[in-house]
């Protein structure tokens, strides 16, 4: 399988390692799998992120606490992923690892 253009860095790795697990006979929705690397690369930034900068930030002159962005954005690229991950296993060949259910 060719590599979309559009997946660089992190995209681009965990597109490489998602294909050389699968049989090379497996059909996938290529849409879909970009966007699963897209939001592995999007976890993985912000997790990074949030071990650098912290949990929690505080806000103007009176310092209040609140919670670093980047927590939402890993959490919400999780679910994504999850939700991707679903609509993979269920369009891809059942044989097909790492998106097998079986």
């Amino acid at each position: 399988m060719t590599i979309p253009k559009r997946l660089k860095g992190l995209a681009r790795k965990k597109w490489l390692d998602v294909v050389h697990e699968i049989n090379p006979s497996t059909q996938l929705n290529i849409e879909l799998l970009c966007q699963y690397c897209e939001c592995f690369a999007m976890y993985i930034k912000a997790t990074e992120t949030v071990e650098a900068e912290g949990i929690i930030k505080t806000a103007g002159d009176n310092g209040a606490p609140y919670q670093h962005p980047a927590v939402g954005m890993a959490n919400k690229s999780i679910d994504q992923m999850r939700r991707l991950y679903k609509m993979l296993s269920e369009s891809a060949m059942p044989e097909s690892h790492p998106f097998s259910m079986d």
